[in-house]
């Protein structure tokens, strides 16, 4: 794997990563989905500081991700495959 540095911000404030050159992209778009709901929050709930909306973030994606979340993110191809032979395994057992 080829790591790269990148920087993203979240909150208006900057994090330096050093990641797979492979997930850069995905990564930033993390970064940008977060923001945008965090200004998305800020309009419609009330906050004290970036603290609270980072909660409100986070307790909605840590919600939401089992059932989809209504957002599409790429998967893992063989984490996929594995599941695929889990699921066929169970469907054979029953």
């Amino acid at each position: 794997m080829n790591k790269i540095t990148t920087t993203v911000s979240i909150a208006d404030r900057s994090y330096h990563l050093h990641i797979d050159s492979q997930h850069e992209e995905l990564v930033k778009k993390g970064a940008w989905a977060i923001n945008n709901m965090m200004e998305d929050y800020s309009g419609r709930y009330a906050y004290r500081d970036n603290q609270d909306l980072l909660a409100m973030v986070s307790l909605s994606l840590s919600t939401n991700a089992p059932q989809g979340g209504g957002q599409s993110s790429p998967a893992d191809p063989s984490l996929i495959r594995r599941l695929e032979v889990i699921d066929n395994m169970l469907s054979d057992a029953f």
